[in-house]
């Protein structure tokens, strides 16, 4: 479905369009994908528009930022991009397993100390 630069719905500001259902170049021109990095900016961008409406500001506008993508392509074997950076091979099954040990890292509650079970 083709929305407006706030995500909302041509001819409808109260519909928000959001994910692989929504089509839009952003206001940087780049056409946004559908991907769940994206939906997760547009899901952001589309609670704060929100909100603005709530306390009459204007809305802004979506802009994608693209911080690359990663993925598994067999066992030990990744491929993975970066703005103009390409990886495969060992390079990139590297980079995915760091990236992997560090989620893990971050997501584990640490004992005693509950402020940081979040």
């Amino acid at each position: 479905m083709l929305i407006e630069p706030d995500l909302s719905v041509p001819g409808h500001r109260e519909l928000f369009v959001i994910g692989d259902m929504s089509a839009l170049t952003d206001a940087n021109g780049t056409r946004v994908p559908g991907l769940a990095a994206a939906a997760i900016q547009q899901g952001t961008v589309a609670a704060q528009n929100i909100l603005r409406d709530l306390r009459g500001e204007q809305r802004v506008p979506f802009r994608y930022r693209d911080r690359g993508s990663m993925a598994t392509i067999g066992l030990h074997r990744a491929v993975a991009e970066f703005g103009h950076k390409k990886f495969s091979g060992l390079t990139a099954t590297r980079q995915l397993s760091s990236l992997k040990r560090k989620q893990t890292r971050l997501a584990r509650p640490q004992a005693g100390r509950p402020d940081r079970w979040k």
